[in-house]
């Protein structure tokens, strides 16, 4: 993300701050001098925004260049202060932090502190919560203060990366005051990192808000705080190798104009570390958050094209394979290895084979990575449902429209998006599930686009994502077409609401899109004349054992003339005749462990749906 230089230089060049032109070749500040942005929102690193460096200590850092802060002070790094107008904007009134080296935990009137971590707390009023650093130093540093007034603190340390010190690893602790604020006026954190163009590096980015940190894994509640204990990132900078990058922590109370809620967060390096302590990839689990669901295709769609180390195993089996990391990451600072499914070395549509197969299959952390989360940036949109007809009987076809947007409210940008479909699915038929996505407003199928539908027990999950590294904008219309069946027992006339829940969406930088509440669309299902014998063979019939690993046993109380096996996507995997038993056995060794549906026809001509799953 390029940033607009060119307002803020013209303001550098014509400002003086204490009588001391700003110039290109970067003369030292004194460091009592107010180094400021007056009311120009800025969304880039400020040290690099103007060019001058901090005038440091002439004690020598005895670490790392003080990168883990174990002078117990500053020392090589550049720390500012400023004042919240907005969570969607940057910090405005940016200056120089001139207290910034004082040190303690609860120091309400010091902005940025060095603490020393063995002694330090957060006190309230039912516990006090340690700060003791994960890693071996003695100080750790404490961003914002723990008051109130619309402030913003802001620390940023330029790092080089050398051959033999290609990461940066360090851990984070939340703070985030709850308020009843909108999303834009809350209290919030964020973390980037630029490369030396003032590039916001891909992947290395967060921000949480007090009102979405308690949806977040790892938050906790204490008093009237939302706070996240001490977690660990892990970044990749190998594509950064022979330059320099800058991190940047921003912990902010709410927005000026409320001044009630307070945020900070405390952070500490491990001084650099020999890199990562992720050795494996899961298939199907893109994102590495111990499940797979539909937000793993959000990183194959990202991550589309990228090639890197493959594994020595190319296998969709979700186990847990060696692997080493690439060098680039996908979204929220997840390296793109895991996007690689199958580990053939290269991100494609064949990765969603894995995600198809381990649907919701999980595995255990092999380390504490966090899983970052970005905020929302765009405008809310809803998602509206509408069908083709308003009334299905048994064996007719039902099509489902998903629309985004409308004439009057353009999405502005999109990259993906998935939700979960609900009703009660012994209404339907999953053997006909499919969905049709041509003419879909956000891409092309096979072109700059990829979906997966996935039926469970009582919901599809759905998921379109772009692969082509472009967001889709100023568009509206349909997302997706899901065609059903009306299921063959449908005993009574019933109205079935159809809704959507789980709603994700981003874009190709991995911003939440809000999402209001979709409609519900009510379909009348009318009864159908079901024959006795019919209704009595398929409540009889029966698959066992299930889940099976090895074969499956199918009992009906009539004689069985065929079956047909699928998977959850409708493709046949296995079909044969029957010898006229009522009990067949069938060989599940060579199907993939995935869930399946198996069509029973017996010898009177009915039709029999069941589904199993393989082991």
């Amino acid at each position: 993300m390029k940033k607009n230089l060119f307002l803020l230089t013209v303001f550098l060049l014509s400002s003086t701050i204490y009588g001391q032109k700003i110039n290109k070749s970067g003369p030292l500040i004194k460091k009592s001098a107010k180094m400021s942005v007056e009311n120009q929102p800025y969304f880039g690193s400020y040290t690099t925004l103007l060019k001058q460096q901090q005038q440091a200590s002439k004690t020598a850092s005895t670490s790392c260049n003080n990168l883990d802060l174990d002078d117990g002070n500053y020392n090589g790094w550049y720390v500012y202060k400023g004042q919240n107008q907005s969570s969607l904007q940057s910090p405005i009134n940016v200056i120089v932090d001139t207290t910034a080296t004082i040190t303690g935990a609860n120091i309400l009137t010091a902005f940025n502190s060095v603490v020393d971590t063995a002694n330090s707390v957060e006190t309230f009023s039912v516990s006090n919560i340690s700060l003791k650093s994960p890693y071996s130093g003695s100080h750790i540093a404490r961003v914002n203060h723990r008051g109130m007034g619309g402030d913003v603190g802001i620390l940023e340390k330029v790092i080089p990366v050398t051959t033999s010190n290609p990461f940066v690893n360090f851990s984070y602790f939340a703070f985030l005051e709850n308020s009843p604020h909108a999303v834009s006026d809350q209290p919030y954190f964020k973390i980037f990192f630029f490369d030396s163009n003032n590039d916001t590096i891909p992947g290395t980015y967060l921000q949480v808000t007090s009102n979405t940190s308690s949806a977040n894994p790892g938050f906790s509640t204490v008093d009237n705080y939302f706070y996240k204990p001490w977690t660990p990132v892990s970044v990749n900078l190998t594509a950064y190798i022979g330059q320099t990058v800058t991190a940047q922590f921003i912990a902010s109370d709410c927005v000026l104009s409320q001044a009630g809620h307070n945020g900070h967060i405390y952070i500490d390096f491990d001084c650099y570390s020999t890199g990562p302590s992720v050795q494996n990839t899961w298939p199907g689990d893109a994102n590495y958050d111990l499940t797979v669901n539909y937000a793993d295709m959000f990183y194959i769609g990202t991550g589309y094209n990228t090639t890197g180390i493959p594994r020595a195993t190319i296998d969709n089996s979700y186990a847990a394979f060696p692997s080493t990391d690439w060098s680039s990451n996908s979204l929220y600072l997840v390296n793109s290895k895991h996007a690689d499914c199958n580990g053939d070395g290269i991100i494609n549509g064949l990765d969603s084979v894995a995600v198809n197969q381990n649907y919701g299959l999980t595995h255990q952390y092999k380390n504490n990575l966090t899983q970052l989360v970005a905020l929302n940036t765009t405008a809310q949109h809803s998602i509206s449902i509408t069908s083709n007809v308003n009334s299905v009987a048994y064996g007719q076809n039902l099509s489902l429209s998903f629309d985004i947007g409308s004439q009057t409210k353009l999405v502005d940008s999109l990259y993906g998006i998935g939700f979960s479909l609900n009703y009660p699915i012994n209404l339907v038929d999953p053997l006909f599930t499919n969905q049709s996505c041509s003419g879909s407003a956000l891409g092309t199928i096979g072109t700059d686009l990829i979906k997966l539908v996935q039926p469970l027990n009582n919901n599809i999950d759905m998921v379109a994502v772009r692969t082509d590294h472009q967001n889709k904008t100023g568009f509206y219309g349909n997302l997706f077409t899901l065609n059903l069946k009306a299921n063959q027992f449908i005993t009574n006339d019933s109205i079935i609401n159809f809704s959507i829940s789980n709603i994700k969406a981003i874009t190709k930088n991995g911003y939440n899109i809000p999402i209001l509440n979709s409609t519900t669309k009510s379909i009348n299902f009318q009864a159908n004349a079901v024959t006795s014998i019919h209704k009595q063979e398929y409540e009889l019939t029966s698959i066992y054992p299930n889940p099976a690993q090895n074969t499956i046993t199918i009992s009906c109380p009539t004689k069985i003339k065929n079956y047909e096996i699928t998977s959850v996507l409708g493709n046949v995997v296995k079909q044969s005749t029957s010898n006229g038993s009522s009990k067949v056995y069938v060989d599940i060794n060579d199907l993939a462990k995935s869930a399946y549906f198996i069509s029973i026809t017996t010898e009177s001509g009915n039709k029999i749906v069941k589904q199993f799953i393989k082991l």
